[in-house]
Protein backbone atom coordinates (compact mmCIF):
# COMPACT_ATOMS: atom_id res chain seq x y z
CA UNK A 1 0.00 0.00 0.00
CA UNK A 2 3.02 2.34 0.85
CA UNK A 3 5.60 1.44 -1.48
CA UNK A 4 4.99 2.99 -5.10
CA UNK A 5 2.87 5.09 -6.82
CA UNK A 6 3.54 5.80 -10.78
CA UNK A 7 6.64 3.51 -10.63
CA UNK A 8 8.01 6.17 -7.92
CA UNK A 9 8.00 5.37 -4.39
CA UNK A 10 6.33 6.91 -2.35
CA UNK A 11 8.27 7.71 0.14
CA UNK A 12 10.44 10.63 -2.00
CA UNK A 13 7.18 11.75 -2.87
CA UNK A 14 5.30 12.55 0.62
CA UNK A 15 8.78 13.22 2.74
CA UNK A 16 8.49 16.74 1.15
CA UNK A 17 5.10 17.60 3.09
CA UNK A 18 6.67 16.08 6.46
CA UNK A 19 10.03 18.08 6.17
CA UNK A 20 8.07 21.26 5.26
CA UNK A 21 4.86 20.78 6.90
CA UNK A 22 5.86 19.79 10.68
CA UNK A 23 7.95 22.68 10.96
CA UNK A 24 5.43 25.05 9.57
CA UNK A 25 2.43 23.41 11.75
CA UNK A 26 5.20 23.94 15.07
CA UNK A 27 5.24 27.56 14.10
CA UNK A 28 1.77 28.13 13.76
CA UNK A 29 0.73 25.79 16.78
CA UNK A 30 3.03 28.72 19.08
CA UNK A 31 1.99 31.25 17.08
CA UNK A 32 -1.55 30.62 17.95
CA UNK A 33 -0.48 30.23 21.84
CA UNK A 34 1.24 33.74 21.55
CA UNK A 35 -2.38 35.89 22.83
CA UNK A 36 -5.06 33.91 24.23
CA UNK A 37 -7.66 35.76 21.40
CA UNK A 38 -5.40 33.77 18.85
CA UNK A 39 -5.89 30.62 21.06
CA UNK A 40 -9.40 31.26 21.03
CA UNK A 41 -9.73 31.90 17.48
CA UNK A 42 -6.88 29.15 15.81
CA UNK A 43 -6.76 26.39 18.22
CA UNK A 44 -9.04 24.32 16.41
CA UNK A 45 -7.65 24.93 13.18
CA UNK A 46 -4.07 24.19 14.92
CA UNK A 47 -5.61 20.46 15.67
CA UNK A 48 -7.02 19.97 12.20
CA UNK A 49 -3.23 20.87 10.84
CA UNK A 50 -1.48 18.97 13.44
CA UNK A 51 -3.33 16.01 12.68
CA UNK A 52 -3.00 16.49 8.97
CA UNK A 53 0.61 16.51 9.17
CA UNK A 54 0.45 13.51 11.74
CA UNK A 55 -1.24 11.74 9.33
CA UNK A 56 1.89 12.91 6.36
CA UNK A 57 4.34 12.09 9.02
CA UNK A 58 2.56 8.39 8.88
CA UNK A 59 2.47 8.05 5.42
CA UNK A 60 6.01 9.11 5.24
CA UNK A 61 7.23 6.29 8.07
CA UNK A 62 5.06 3.67 6.36
CA UNK A 63 6.45 4.47 2.84
CA UNK A 64 9.97 4.84 4.16
CA UNK A 65 9.75 1.69 5.64
CA UNK A 66 8.62 -0.12 2.12
CA UNK A 67 11.49 1.74 0.50
CA UNK A 68 14.32 0.45 3.40
CA UNK A 69 12.86 -3.13 2.39
CA UNK A 70 13.52 -2.36 -1.33
CA UNK A 71 16.75 -1.14 -1.04
CA UNK A 72 17.47 -3.87 1.80
CA UNK A 73 16.64 -6.95 -1.11
CA UNK A 74 18.58 -4.86 -2.86
CA UNK A 75 21.52 -5.28 -0.98
CA UNK A 76 22.62 -1.66 -0.83
CA UNK A 77 21.58 -0.33 2.74
CA UNK A 78 24.38 1.92 4.02
CA UNK A 79 25.14 2.90 7.97
CA UNK A 80 24.04 6.48 6.59
CA UNK A 81 20.37 4.77 5.45
CA UNK A 82 20.11 2.99 8.49
CA UNK A 83 20.40 5.91 10.67
CA UNK A 84 18.21 7.85 8.66
CA UNK A 85 15.79 5.04 9.32
CA UNK A 86 15.87 5.04 13.19
CA UNK A 87 15.26 8.79 13.36
CA UNK A 88 12.30 8.16 10.88
CA UNK A 89 10.98 5.87 12.72
CA UNK A 90 10.95 7.83 15.98
CA UNK A 91 9.52 11.12 14.15
CA UNK A 92 6.24 10.47 14.76
CA UNK A 93 6.23 10.36 18.59
CA UNK A 94 7.26 13.88 18.59
CA UNK A 95 4.05 14.97 15.41
CA UNK A 96 1.94 12.72 17.78
CA UNK A 97 2.67 14.66 21.26
CA UNK A 98 2.61 17.65 19.14
CA UNK A 99 -1.07 16.84 17.86
CA UNK A 100 -2.35 15.43 21.26
CA UNK A 101 -0.78 18.96 23.28
CA UNK A 102 -2.65 21.04 20.24
CA UNK A 103 -5.95 19.18 20.75
CA UNK A 104 -6.08 19.52 24.80
CA UNK A 105 -5.15 23.45 24.03
CA UNK A 106 -8.07 23.75 21.58
CA UNK A 107 -10.04 21.84 24.41
CA UNK A 108 -8.65 24.12 27.12
CA UNK A 109 -8.95 26.99 25.41
CA UNK A 110 -13.43 26.07 25.12
CA UNK A 111 -13.56 25.43 28.32
CA UNK A 112 -11.50 28.04 29.86
CA UNK A 113 -9.81 26.28 31.76
CA UNK A 114 -7.54 28.34 35.26
CA UNK A 115 -4.35 30.22 34.26
CA UNK A 116 -1.91 27.51 35.94
CA UNK A 117 -3.11 24.86 33.07
CA UNK A 118 -2.79 27.10 30.27
CA UNK A 119 0.66 27.78 31.58
CA UNK A 120 1.68 24.16 31.86
CA UNK A 121 0.42 23.05 28.55
CA UNK A 122 1.36 26.26 26.45
CA UNK A 123 5.23 25.30 27.82
CA UNK A 124 4.93 21.48 27.33
CA UNK A 125 3.36 22.56 23.87
CA UNK A 126 6.07 25.01 22.77
CA UNK A 127 8.58 22.43 23.98
CA UNK A 128 6.89 19.41 21.72
CA UNK A 129 6.75 22.02 18.65
CA UNK A 130 10.77 22.29 19.45
CA UNK A 131 10.97 18.52 19.93
CA UNK A 132 9.31 18.09 16.41
CA UNK A 133 10.88 20.30 14.55
CA UNK A 134 14.50 19.40 15.71
CA UNK A 135 13.16 15.50 14.58
CA UNK A 136 11.80 16.51 11.13
CA UNK A 137 15.47 18.57 10.45
CA UNK A 138 17.61 15.75 11.85
CA UNK A 139 15.44 13.29 9.82
CA UNK A 140 15.13 15.34 6.52
CA UNK A 141 19.18 15.99 6.69
CA UNK A 142 19.92 12.20 7.66
CA UNK A 143 18.00 11.32 4.70
CA UNK A 144 19.30 14.03 2.29
CA UNK A 145 22.81 12.74 3.68
CA UNK A 146 22.55 9.11 2.66
CA UNK A 147 21.14 9.80 -0.80
CA UNK A 148 23.34 12.85 -1.90
CA UNK A 149 26.31 13.31 -0.43
CA UNK A 150 28.06 10.32 -2.40
CA UNK A 151 26.81 12.10 -5.53
CA UNK A 152 27.99 15.50 -4.39
CA UNK A 153 31.44 14.04 -3.83
CA UNK A 154 31.60 12.33 -6.70
CA UNK A 155 30.91 15.16 -9.27
CA UNK A 156 32.68 18.47 -10.05
CA UNK A 157 31.33 22.10 -8.42
CA UNK A 158 30.28 24.54 -11.23
CA UNK A 159 32.75 27.01 -12.21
Amino acid sequence: MFDTILGLPIHVLVLHAAVIGVPVAAALTVLALARPAWRERWSGWVAALNAIVLVVAYVTRESGEELYKRLERSGVITPEINDHRQLGLFLIWPVLALFLLSVLTWLVTRQAAAAPVSLVLTVATVLAAGWATFYVIQTGHSGSTAVWESIVDSTEPTP
